[in-house]
């Protein structure tokens, strides 16, 4: 799919998008190389053909002339045939390719392809197991909003690295608005959610502020999350 980065130099108006882009990024560019500052750089990104996306990294070298620097990236624009492929999967991550293919009306060559395609692009990340909490054993759920600290400005990097260590984090984001996180957390019972709180999330460098609310009703109660078994706890 990569194909060796191609360069060039353009100057003002006359700047010309690389490879068969739209007209839209060619103004975008010549604008970029009237009004852009010396080492300023922007990121275009159009399709170049069949499903590949390109990005061309444009970096401005003053007077009105710029360069540019293309690859193509393996990034796939969904379509509603990936689109169907994805539902039946998420109905049934065992479906037979049969089913894929009736799904999405295209054939068994299409069907791998297309999977294989929304691999490598990530969009297809892992075929896993949802199960309702409730029922193997994490009957208790709670929302956590956090405030970092004051101290200094704490990049989002800072804490999803530890958060994604923590067995009870079920999803974590970062905010914009009176707080700043926000975890999706599930427990045991009342005991566990407090050595959560007291023994685990208090050591946590930068957060300064938490607030928890205990969930009552949710749906859908699908989890990836499970309840730590004996040898786990253990270690």
């Amino acid at each position: 799919m990569a194909r060796a980065p191609e360069s060039g130099r353009n100057h003002g108006r006359d700047a010309k998008a690389p490879g068969n882009a739209d007209p839209g990024a060619s103004h975008l560019l010549a604008d970029f190389a009237c009004y852009g500052a010396p080492g300023e750089q922007i990121v275009l990104s159009y399709r170049a053909g069949g499903r590949d996306v390109v990005e061309a990294r444009v970096r401005s070298e003053g007077c009105g002339s710029f360069d540019i620097e293309e690859e193509v990236v393996p990034k796939v624009a969904v379509d509603d045939i990936d689109l169907a492929l994805l539902g039946a999967l998420q109905a049934d991550a065992r479906a037979p390719v049969e089913t894929l293919c009736k799904a999405a009306r295209v054939s068994r060559g299409t069907a791998y392809a297309r999977l294989a395609q929304l691999r490598e692009a990530g969009v297809i990340q892992s075929l896993t197991v949802a199960v309702d909490p409730y029922k193997v054993g994490l009957s208790l759920a709670a929302l956590v909003l956090l405030r970092a600290s004051t101290e200094k400005f704490w990049r989002w990097s800072e804490f999803a690295s530890t958060f994604d260590e923590m067995p009870e984090v079920e999803f974590a984001a970062d905010l914009a608005g009176e707080f700043d996180m926000v975890l999706l957390t599930r427990f045991r019972d009342a005991d566990h959610l407090r050595t959560f709180l007291q023994n685990d999330l208090r050591r946590v460098p930068g957060i300064a502020g938490i607030r928890t609310f205990l969930v009552l009703n949710e749906t859908p109660r699908r989890s990836w999350l499970l309840p730590h078994t004996q040898t786990e706890a253990a270690d």
